[in-house]
């Protein structure tokens, strides 16, 4: 299902317990109640009541959704104020701490105000969201045995997410279980898409996605502060969680006895700060949510559904969770990490944090920091974007910096070692370092993102059985994978690859884009997209490619397809929504076409067979047919 899924060796569907002489199915964690979508648990029909009788409203979603309960040294992070303003400050701004929030009109992304959300590819049919007071609606439009129609309401109750996509939460009626709203409000693009969209997920409808109880047992351990499932005997929850985001003792551990001493005595440090630990224990307070793990028992996994966290900052995370580094929803088949928020099973394998001089291990905090300093000069929203060291913040315009690697690698803050290393200028994005040793090969969020572990790349990594897109051909989109063999060959010794006639005449973006599985595709029309990537490659040979993956049968590869065409000199005005009907869609690879046609002559300088392009500047669509004939169409699911 969608969404986070980072604990999979005890499935809740595979897994069975016994309550007070009473077997349970744990499926009936997810589906118990009739509660698949389309089953409206809590329904009210009369909101005129509703709007006389406020706090009698709210009591009654109080008892239907996950409540924040302080206890077992838990304080919330409101107690942290009054000593830490500034800390708490930036903590507040952050995308931490709106991980998960109590759904209100001024905590959402967008407006419900009389909002119609109908699409061609969701098996849901119209909902209209409307806003009353501060309350969330969501208005379905069901029909009944007959086909008449008829509507029913229900509350939003929940939120998570607030950076890239804010998904919603439905009360199911059952105890305090939640069920997924099916739709999400994408903040870059500013619109609604189907939740499934949001994901790179096999085309089709996955119900289970929605069934009661999925956040409850399994989003609720990354999303909150000291998460407690608390399956209760009749197979529901009654969750409660410290604080609804990841909030100050997520990170530093339960601050009742620090609060304690520092109010007697005026001193005292009875609080994990994750700077001071070891850097194994450091990165591991960030690797118990952006990592990869499952229980190491069905007894850790029961008693996880009944109790909920364990693991606390300071502690050794395998002595709780067993770290992962193989599985095909998240790992590519060489064992990189190929979606986002496992970023410490990708920084465990880097040779960066594995040798064992604590003075120059990487850690997460080498590079990122949980609060801005005082003197940051960017903006708190330029800050929180990745919570990066401003030094490390090579997004900066016009800025170049490798401080990031600099700091234990010194030697090439001399630009001649640098460049003499690089075998790229200076000034060259091809000399920023994670360029090509952290290179944009992991996929989440409708984008890619830079991998966590740090290599050098390889064209093996890109054959398969790996299929990884390799650092240099993420840039050089234009060059064949022989083209790079070549040159790693020339400039580092590496041996040369035995490649296929294809590989070693065709440019690796038309490969991967036309013959790659769903993973590929997307990674390579995201990099299509990259600034770096244009400025080397070009752009104009890419828009057939780009113009069929408008029709491809992946929500989310369409649309980064459209994202990245309209970044395209020329097509910004393309008139295309990536979850349009099928005829709209193939209408709009016409048109593209058509225009791309047009402008033949301009591109007619020289023959470039490597690109598909014949002298005349037209596309060679025999063997674009042919590639796209072999296209890699298994079913891929990236497990976010």
């Amino acid at each position: 299902m969608p969404g986070c899924s980072r604990i999979s060796d005890w499935d809740p569907m595979a897994v069975t317990m016994t309550t007070k002489k009473r077997t349970l199915s744990l499926v009936a964690l997810a589906i118990v109640g009739g509660a698949l979508f389309g089953v409206r648990s809590l329904i009210v029909r009369q909101p005129t009541l509703l709007s006389e009788n406020r706090p009698r409203f709210t009591e009654m979603l109080n008892a239907h959704r996950p409540i924040v309960v302080r206890e077992k040294n838990y304080i919330g992070a409101e107690k942290c104020r009054a000593c830490h303003p500034d800390n708490y400050a930036s903590w507040h701004d952050s995308y931490h701490r709106t991980m998960t929030q109590v759904a209100t009109a001024d905590a959402a992304a967008t407006s419900f105000e009389d909002v119609v959300l109908e699409f061609a590819n969701s098996a849901v049919g119209k909902v209209t969201l409307r806003q009353e007071g501060e309350n969330l609606w969501a208005e379905f439009e069901d029909k009944d045995s007959l086909g008449r129609s008829k509507n029913t309401r229900r509350p939003i109750v929940m939120m998570t997410g607030s950076h890239h996509a804010q998904g919603y939460w439905l009360p199911s009626g059952k105890g305090r279980d939640l069920e997924r709203f099916p739709f999400m409000y994408r903040m870059d693009q500013k619109r609604w898409i189907t939740d499934r969209s949001n994901f790179l997920i096999e085309p089709g409808e996955h119900v289970m996605a929605h069934a009661a109880g999925v956040w409850n047992h399994l989003c609720d351990r990354c999303h909150t502060t000291r998460p407690q499932p608390r399956l209760e005997a009749d197979g529901h929850y009654d969750t409660h969680v410290g604080d609804m985001g990841i909030a100050c003792e997520a990170c530093h551990g339960p601050g009742a006895q620090h609060a304690e001493t520092v109010a007697s005595t005026g001193e005292g440090m009875d609080i994990v700060n994750p700077a001071s630990l070891s850097p194994r224990r450091s990165a591991e307070v960030c690797g118990q949510c952006h990592s990869e793990v499952a229980f190491k028992s069905e007894e850790d996994y029961l008693n996880w559904v009944k109790q909920g966290t364990y693991y606390q900052p300071g502690d050794s995370l395998e002595d709780h969770l067993k770290l992962k580094q193989k599985d095909i929803h998240a790992f590519w088949p060489d064992g990189m990490v190929r979606i986002s928020g496992r970023e410490f099973n990708g920084l465990i394998a880097t040779p960066c944090f594995a040798h064992d001089d604590p003075l120059k291990q990487m850690t997460c905090l080498s590079c990122h920091e949980m609060h801005q300093p005082l003197d940051d000069p960017r903006s708190r929203e330029e800050w929180a974007n990745d919570q990066l060291k401003y030094t490390m913040d090579s997004n900066r315009p016009g800025l170049h910096t490798n401080q990031a690697c600099t700091q234990c690698h010194s030697e090439y803050e001399d630009e001649n070692k640098l460049t003499a290393h690089t075998h790229h200028s200076a000034s060259s994005t091809g000399s920023i370092c994670y360029n090509c040793h952290m290179p944009h090969s992991t996929w989440g969020l409708m984008k890619a993102m830079r991998s966590h572990t740090v290599s050098s790349p390889t064209v093996e990594e890109s054959l398969p059985p790996n299929g990884r897109p390799n650092a240099c051909n993420l840039c050089h989109l234009d060059k064949s994978l022989l083209w790079t063999a070549e040159a790693l060959h020339r400039q580092y010794g590496q041996p040369m690859p035995e490649l296929n006639a294809d590989q070693q005449k065709i440019a690796s973006g038309l490969l991967w884009g036309l013959q790659g599985d769903a993973a590929q595709r997307a990674i390579i029309v995201w990099n299509m997209g990259w600034s770096p990537a244009q400025e080397v490659a070009k752009t104009s040979w890419m828009v057939p490619l780009l113009a069929q993956l408008l029709i491809d049968p992946y929500d989310a590869v369409r649309n980064r397809a459209a994202i990245t065409l309209k970044s395209i000199s020329g097509y910004e005005n393309l008139d295309y929504d990536f979850l349009s009907g099928e005829e709209d869609r193939l209408q709009a690879r016409e048109n593209v076409m058509q225009g791309w046609d047009a402008q033949a002559d301009s591109r007619a300088a020289a023959e470039q067979n490597n690109l598909l392009l014949d002298a005349s500047g037209r596309l060679n669509q025999k063997d674009f047919n042919r590639l796209l004939r072999w296209r890699d169409d298994r079913n891929v699911f990236l497990s976010e």
